[in-house]
């Protein structure tokens, strides 16, 4: 498995009561009991129980607040303390035996007496003993707001000396579980996609989702002309209204293509490329991933970036298995994935893909990896690329056109933007990571404004192995992470590489508007070439998913436009004749619930 715990069938066995499936948000009191196994546990071992992110922190001290948690036995002769570690930084501590990868830890330490096989205790999490249902009482625990399957992990150090790898425990063979539903159905999500060339039936996908955004149920239906009063036209921007289960939506816009030769315009595809499963520090498998990527969030394009280097990682084993399931899951003309991996060491945080099935995992601790050249040399022997995530950032001493194409401008820590922006990243220029001078510049204005050329992405940064609809990170809910979205002829492999490659491609906060960008006739990611004076004509056309709000140009990191909008629609075209040197310039549409689209930049170089 990697850079992790291993497993022993001898270290006993544990259960969690009641084992019930609950609602996420949900008060109660569980009782987890261990039982010893065939190698017992010396005075001086000890337990280690995780409880999982997003529950209520365990505590000792207080029982009339949350979390209170004790231990009991009915062992006379054994004497137990309990402890708890909050940290939530996933490295493998062996001096503590703890990890925060997924969850605070409860250390039960036998301090008299020993274990040995079948001898117990109990732990009871959100005591309510002392204070218990009175209308005052603040006691008990509560589960995490995200569905699913919560894994109560439960290690041993049996003799206390923290002889396993990596952290000194090991784990039980089966940790016990609680299955966490949705609550009741808040709202409906209608969404299509973005290339219909048949008015006669709309294929529309409906995700059911509670007031913490978990999928409750998806649906497929086919809107027809004339269904709710849609009137779906050709050679204009359509939205459908939908009413299913006294929930009234609106879908994404779209258009209807006239052109029946699939390759000859480019083609709008959706997609998330940044995500973790259970084979670093995430949650889900492979399989549940790309499934929900697929049938529940109805992407494009997808990728897993499991970390190569933090705490749990990736394991060579784990990596076959990646390139596996990348191989598995891509369906040309319906749904691509690629192979990647979360590269990290102490200066960057960066996304590395490979145009392939196959590709190297590549660890800063080995082969010299952590020098920021030869990684980038090793990549672009691989005709790999590099898309540094920008809530950590990049090594940019490695920087070379040919593998840094783009940057994740917005994910679901928030945005990267420049200093001040909405939704700024809170502890961006705080960052741990931030101890040298090629890492400092780490906000997207920052970049180009040191001249490197990069587009802008978006992704989820998914900790709960829903790429596409997440806003879970490893400890607790944020935003709604982003999409990218991307212009290629065609659904393939090659087709939306190169589209991001060639920076034909732009970021938004989950929404699915339409955005297009152009100066003097070139798209969005372009380079050009201009006469000193020459006038430079742009044209921005979006149409928006939701309200449309304001719109920004930015030149050369300046708000050079500002602009108030109303509507769903917009076609602006603006002269810029006021400046005789090189610029960059991109544009901004915000909408009036929050939400943001950021094109990818156009240079303009003055002869």
């Amino acid at each position: 498995m990697g850079h992790r715990e291993e497993y022993d069938i001898n270290l006993g066995c544990a259960n969690i009561k009641p084992k019930d499936p609950i609602t996420v948000d949900s008060k109660g009191t569980w009782k987890i009991t261990y039982i010893a196994g065939k190698e017992g546990i010396d005075v001086g071992g000890a337990v280690r129980i995780t409880i999982p992110h997003g529950f209520t922190a365990p505590q000792t001290k207080a029982f009339y607040e949350p979390g209170f948690t004790t231990v009991e036995t009915e062992d006379k002769n054994l004497e137990l303390s309990l402890n708890v570690i909050y940290d939530i930084f996933c490295r493998l501590d062996k001096n503590t035996g703890h990890s925060g990868a997924w969850g605070r830890n409860i250390f039960v330490k036998i301090l008299k007496g020993g274990m040995e096989e079948g001898d117990s205790f109990t732990v009871i999490y959100g005591n309510r003993d002392y204070y218990g249902d009175e209308p005052f009482s603040k006691a008990g625990a509560k589960t995490r707001e995200l569905s699913g399957e919560a894994e109560f992990i439960v290690a041993v150090d049996p003799d206390g000396n923290r002889t396993a790898p990596f952290s000194g425990y090991k784990r039980i063979e089966k940790s016990p579980k609680l299955k966490l539903l949705p609550s009741s159905p808040d709202r409906l999500l209608a969404l299509v996609s973005s290339n219909i060339n048949n008015t006669s039936k709309i294929a529309t996908h409906l995700i059911y989702v509670d007031e913490y955004n978990n999928p409750i149920k998806v649906d497929n239906i086919f809107i027809k002309q004339g269904m709710y009063g849609n009137k779906i036209e050709k050679k204009t921007t359509n939205r459908l209204k939908i009413k299913q289960e006294n929930f009234l939506s609106t879908t994404n816009p779209f258009y209807i293509s006239e052109v029946t030769d699939n390759k000859s315009e480019d083609k709008l595809f959706w997609g998330d490329i940044h995500g973790h499963t259970i084979h670093s520090d995430g949650l889900g498998t492979l399989d549940h991933y790309y499934t929900y990527g697929k049938k529940t969030a109805l992407l494009d394009f997808c990728a897993v970036t499991d970390h190569d280097d933090i705490g749990p990682r990736l394991s060579r084993g784990e990596w076959i298995k990646m390139q596996d399931a990348v191989r598995k899951y891509n369906k040309t003309n319906s749904y691509i994935t690629f192979l990647g991996h979360e590269y990290r060491n102490s200066n960057c945080d960066m996304n590395i893909y490979y145009p392939r099935e196959n590709g190297q995992l590549l660890i800063h601790t080995e082969d010299n990896l952590h020098d920021a050249m030869k990684l980038t040399e090793v990549v672009k022997q691989q005709n790999g690329m590099i898309i540094p995530h920008m809530h950590f950032g990049a090594d940019w001493s490695g920087f070379d056109s040919k593998v840094y194409r783009v940057m994740e401008i917005y994910s679901q820590h928030g945005s990267a933007e420049y200093r001040g922006c909405p939704r700024e990243i809170p502890y961006l220029n705080k960052q741990v990571q931030k101890n040298s001078a090629s890492n400092e510049d780490c906000y997207a204005h920052e970049i180009l404004n040191l001249g490197l050329r990069l587009g802008f992405t978006a992704g989820s940064d998914t900790h709960s192995g829903r790429p596409g609809f997440s806003d879970w990170t490893r400890t607790s809910r944020t935003y709604l992470g982003g999409l990218t979205a991307v212009y290629a002829k065609e659904l393939t492999r090659g087709s939306i590489w190169d589209a991001l490659y060639n920076r034909k491609c732009y970021a938004t906060t989950g929404n699915r508007s339409i955005l297009q960008f152009e100066i003097d006739g070139h798209p969005m990611g372009s380079e050009i070439t201009s006469n000193s004076g020459k006038k430079r004509n742009i044209k921005i056309k979006c149409n928006a998913d939701g309200e449309l709000k304001k719109i920004t140009i930015f030149r050369s990191g300046e708000s050079w436009i500002q602009k108030k909008i109303d509507g769903k629609d917009i076609k602006q075209k603006y002269e810029d004749c006021e400046t005789n040197q090189s610029d960059w310039y991109y544009v901004r549409i915000d909408l009036k619930n929050s939400e943001m689209v950021w094109s990818s930049p156009i240079w303009v170089d003055v002869n």
